[in-house]
């Protein structure tokens, strides 16, 4: 029964296990869903050739890396639930003068044939009832030849207006969408000027200071020329290194008021502390010019305007959860399961997560007592489910 319900579901046994144990439905189609949601992700990401790290200096990018565009009849149906793009007013008022012209035209038409065949018969009638032969067709005469002329034109060319015009607004439309990708060299103008390094370092570091769970200080004493270079350097620390990849090789280069800058920060941030190459999962489409969305692991809403969901099961984390981790305050499911993590979770920085509902642990070598966290992880009170057997916690829950 299993293995059946396994494979009209596309889960795991285990999964099924994992949502079926769910004391309530909600978490469990969440659950349900996310297992899904991964499992596409990882059959399409098994069957893409992801490229490798670009780590090119800005001044070398080209325009318009890594933008993605949707197909526009997609995007209407996602956005508005109607596919197609609604017609205009003038497109509306367009064809209803049209199809008014030529339904003039036929009526018109047969009013006249219908007119002039009364009149035939009127002049035809006779008083006598013998029979006769009947006279042969009026030949159509050269007034009657013009008319249906003139009408069949004003139809034919009704038609063919109609069509181009509609063909010309979509291949238009197309173009806008879906402009020219043939290879070239773009001239200096077209190539969007770099955003200033001080006003997105300037911009980082607002929100930065002002959560209490990110510790800042080996930012003292420096300013962001000082960070130029140090995204390669494996000495320095994981914050630091993010903020120079950032600044200075991000191929995007998001500027300062871009709803996308410390999230991105944020996640480079995360593969520097858990040394990303070194990951069991792959790891090849991060620190690209990909959209942050499509980066291994990260999962966004429809929209692709906020990050849902980090799920990292079995990636082969090293090292401990950072409390960094608190960055992300739109997740609603952290998935950490499956690793090598050690040393005692940030539980607070956690728990104080507003939208966080899942938080899945199990199987890493993490500690700390139950008491002393139980409190921490409701600090928020949305947290829902939280999986964290086979790690090293003690005392009761």
């Amino acid at each position: 029964g299993d293995e059946k319900r396994s494979q009209d579901s596309g889960l795991s046994p285990q999964q099924l296990k994992t949502v079926r144990e769910s004391t309530n439905y909600q978490t469990g189609r969440v659950i349900s869903e996310h297992f899904q949601d991964e499992g596409e992700m990882k059959r399409q990401n098994k069957s893409s050739d992801d490229g490798p790290v670009d780590t090119k200096p800005r001044k070398k990018r080209l325009a318009n890396s890594g933008n993605e565009t949707m197909h526009p009849e997609f995007k209407d149906l996602i956005e508005t639930g109607r596919w197609g793009k609604k017609i205009s007013n003038t497109e509306f008022v367009i064809v209803f003068l049209l199809l008014f012209i030529v339904i003039v035209a036929v009526i018109g038409t047969v009013a006249y044939f219908i007119t002039e065949a009364n009149k035939r018969n009127s002049n035809n009638q006779v008083p006598t009832v013998s029979p006769r032969t009947p006279s042969p067709c009026k030949k159509i005469s050269n007034t009657e030849f013009v008319i249906v002329f003139l009408l069949l034109f004003i139809v034919i060319v009704t038609v063919i207006g109609t069509v181009v015009y509609f063909k010309r607004q979509t291949s238009t439309s197309n173009l806008e969408m879906y402009p020219t990708v043939s290879p070239r060299t773009p001239s200096p103008s077209e190539a969007p000027p770099d955003i200033p390094a001080e006003l997105q370092y300037d911009a980082i570091m607002v929100v930065l200071e002002n959560n209490t769970f990110v510790d800042t200080t080996p930012f003292t004493n420096l300013t962001h020329s000082h960070l130029e270079g140090l995204a390669d350097d494996q000495s320095q620390p994981a914050i630091l290194r993010a903020m120079s990849w950032i600044l200075y090789q991000d191929p995007l280069d998001l500027p300062q008021n871009h709803p996308w800058l410390v999230p991105r920060f944020a996640l480079v941030f995360l593969y520097y502390h858990w040394d990303g190459p070194s990951w069991s999962a792959p790891s090849s489409n991060w620190l690209t010019a990909q959209q942050s969305c499509d980066w291994e692991g990260i999962i966004c809403d429809g929209q692709r305007e906020f990050i849902r969901e980090l799920f990292f099961d079995s990636f082969g984390l090293n090292g401990t959860i950072p409390p960094e981790i608190n960055l992300f305050s739109s997740i609603n499911s952290l998935v950490l399961s499956s690793n090598n993590l050690t040393g005692i979770p940030p539980f607070l920085a956690i728990g104080s997560l507003p939208a966080l509902t899942i938080l899945f642990l199990n199987d890493n070598q993490l500690e700390g007592s139950f008491s002393a966290i139980a409190g921490d992880l409701r600090a928020s009170g949305t947290l829902g489910t939280f999986m964290v057997q086979k790690n090293n916690f003690n005392g009761r829950w």
